[in-house]
């Protein structure tokens, strides 16, 4: 389980590592949309979570809340995205399969977002704070 007591240094660095790769790849991702479809607030996005990803790597406290406020946008603007597509009939008489597949990489992005939001608030900028408070005590 993420951040139980007791988790090794190592198991937090594979999935800070795991975290930095997944926003740096969606920071790259965010730029390229920018700039291919000329959306410049789509830029705003791209360097929140690039920032967020240097915040993780420097194992920052702010980068955890960082990261949680893009993964709290995504999955808002998601399910926004997804009233609005009920609403106007996108899912009128279509089978229950393609359903399913149309919802998939939306609902597999949530996961992927809420993995990155457990794991920042679980391991950035508290690992070297435990351990700190542990060798103060007396």
């Amino acid at each position: 389980m993420l951040g139980t007591p007791g988790m090794s240094s190592r198991a937090s660095a594979i999935n800070r590592t795991v975290v930095t790769v997944i926003l740096a790849a969606y920071c790259v991702w965010s730029s390229w949309a920018a700039w291919t479809q000329n959306a410049p607030d789509y830029f705003l996005g791209a360097a929140a979570v690039g920032i967020a990803a240097i915040g993780v790597v420097l194992d920052r406290r702010w980068s955890a809340y960082l990261v949680i406020a893009v993964g709290l946008s995504l999955t808002a603007a998601w399910v926004w995205y997804l009233f609005l597509a009920v609403r106007v009939g996108v899912f009128v008489h279509k089978s229950g399969v393609w359903i399913a597949l149309s919802l998939a990489p939306g609902i597999a992005a949530i996961l992927v977002a809420a993995y990155c939001c457990l794991t920042a608030w679980a391991y950035v900028g508290r690992v070297n704070r435990q351990s700190n408070s542990r060798r103060n005590r007396p």
